[in-house]
């Protein structure tokens, strides 16, 4: 062959080249002209604000554990390309997700994957929420690029790879998490009121302390109960209460709405069946995705919380084989014979909520006596618990004070806790535990207020229910969560 043939032969696919190289340059922008030629990666993913070629996440076993607007995809622009990219997942065995707002743009659910695609300008980025739920722990990888050619996809594939381990942590936008074991002395229903001061009250009586959460959004609570290692969410409601000013007397006013805040003062309530094995765990500052609907119903004077059907009376309240009278009697000295007086009440709805409603009960004080009550009826349950409040308008000796009263027909457990009124009155509790009468006084000196503003002495708690709990204490421990 001779030179000349050789250097044809040689010229062909440099010519070709050059022609191509000539194309490129009169049709297309130099960061394309990269792109094609293979040399510009021009798509990143960043987690929460950051390149990443790894990340861990964590994932519960109830609920998906989501991570808001943590996946970010970014057109460099480097090619000046508007791309249609879409994700692909490899390697994951769960449920898992990956959102744009409401727009859901990869779905991977057992053996099955639905992936949408999605376009993003030069120098353009989107946000994306990452959910996902496993049993197990396991790796997996993240891809995401524009598979329109085998070019633009080496210049926009970015991969991250997903490291996700389990925990017991039931919803991963609470970051705190108060721990309470009990110390139960006879199993049964508790009825739990925490205050925002982190006073713990199990069926009335106070059994430990906790963080304060007075400042907490009454929307931003949970509240799960861990039996046997399975977790369980609690309704729950977060209850207003205020001292009235002029007689010290502590009432419930409404509920607490979402946005609002718990005061020291105020209540988170719940109600558990509990044993020494029973855990609750109190969730602060996540985001509420739970919403509860309780059973109890008012019809005029007659409330029903789906298990016990309640008749408001003028003397108290009936229910179940069961009578409360809140009404009481007294006796004042002076007079020709004995005589016991005893006023009627009137009842009046404070609030009803999932878990619970509130009615108050009041007396006229017109025989020199004020007897001012809040029940609290429990939604699908026999529970009920009252606070009442002792006082008097007339001042001078009491020859006898009864208040309150109640009978049973043996299928309630009936609990009384003297609370705040046995540190100013000499209570006894007179009966047995189907028929008892509490005896605040016996020829007693009581100051006396007015109508207005009576002379309240304390409050007293009576709970009925079957069966009640007994919870003699509770220990405390505080986790935040981490992945």
């Amino acid at each position: 062959m001779s030179v000349l043939d050789r250097r044809l032969k040689l010229g062909v696919p440099v010519g070709v080249a050059l022609a191509v190289f000539l194309v490129l340059v009169l049709m297309y922008p130099l960061g394309l002209q990269a792109l094609l030629a293979g040399g510009v990666r021009d798509v990143e993913m960043l987690w929460q604000g950051s390149p990443a070629s790894s990340v861990t996440l964590a994932s519960g076993n109830y609920t998906a554990f989501c991570y808001p607007n943590a996946l970010t995809v970014r057109n460099l622009g480097k090619a000046g390309v508007t791309y249609t990219l879409a994700f692909e997942l490899a390697g994951f065995d769960g449920y898992l997700e990956v959102r744009e707002l409401n727009e859901t743009v990869l779905l991977a659910s057992g053996n099955r994957t639905a992936s949408r695609g999605f376009a993003l300008a030069p120098g353009s980025s989107a946000s994306f929420t990452v959910c996902l739920k496993a049993a197990r722990p396991q790796t997996a990888r993240l891809v995401v690029a524009d598979r329109s050619s085998p070019e633009v996809e080496r210049a926009t594939r970015s991969e991250l790879l997903l490291s996700v381990r389990l925990t017991d942590w039931y919803d991963n936008s609470y970051p705190r998490r108060l721990e309470l074991s009990l110390a139960v002395q006879r199993e049964g229903y508790a009825v739990f009121e925490v205050t925002g001061s982190g006073e713990v009250y199990v069926n009335g009586q106070q059994v430990g302390l906790i963080p304060p959460l007075y400042g907490t959004d009454a929307s931003s609570l949970l509240v799960v109960e861990r039996i046997g290692g399975l977790d369980y969410p609690l309704a729950f409601q977060a209850e207003s209460w205020r001292v009235e000013e002029a007689t010290g007397v502590l009432k419930p006013v409404r509920l607490l709405g979402p946005g609002e805040l718990l005061g020291a003062g105020d209540r988170l309530v719940f109600v558990a069946y509990v044993s020494n094995s029973t855990r609750i765990h109190i969730y602060v500052g996540g985001r509420g995705r739970l919403n509860f609907t309780g059973a109890v119903r008012e019809s005029g004077s007659s409330v029903d919380t789906g298990a016990l059907r309640l008749a408001l009376e003028q003397w108290g309240f009936r229910g179940g084989g069961l009578e409360v009278n809140l009404s009481g009697s007294i006796a004042w000295p002076y007079q020709y014979a004995k005589t016991y007086y005893s006023d009627p009440g009137s009842w009046s709805t404070v609030l009803v909520g999932p878990v619970r409603g509130i009615w108050e009960y009041r007396t006229s004080g017109a025989s020199g006596y004020v007897s001012r009550a809040f029940l609290t009826a429990y939604s699908a349950s026999n529970i009920t618990l009252t606070y009442l409040w002792a006082g008097t308008v007339r001042g001078g000796i009491a020859l006898e004070w009864y208040l309150p009263s109640w009978s049973s027909n043996g299928t309630y457990t009936v609990s009384l806790t003297c609370a705040t009124l046995c540190r100013r009155l000499p209570v006894r509790l007179l009966g047995n535990a189907t028929h008892a009468v509490v005896e605040l006084c016996r020829d007693y000196y009581l100051p006396g207020g007015t109508v207005a503003t009576p002379a309240y002495y304390g409050y007293l708690v009576l709970t009925t229910g079957s069966p009640l709990a007994q919870v003699k204490g509770v220990s405390l421990t505080v986790r935040s969560f981490s992945v």
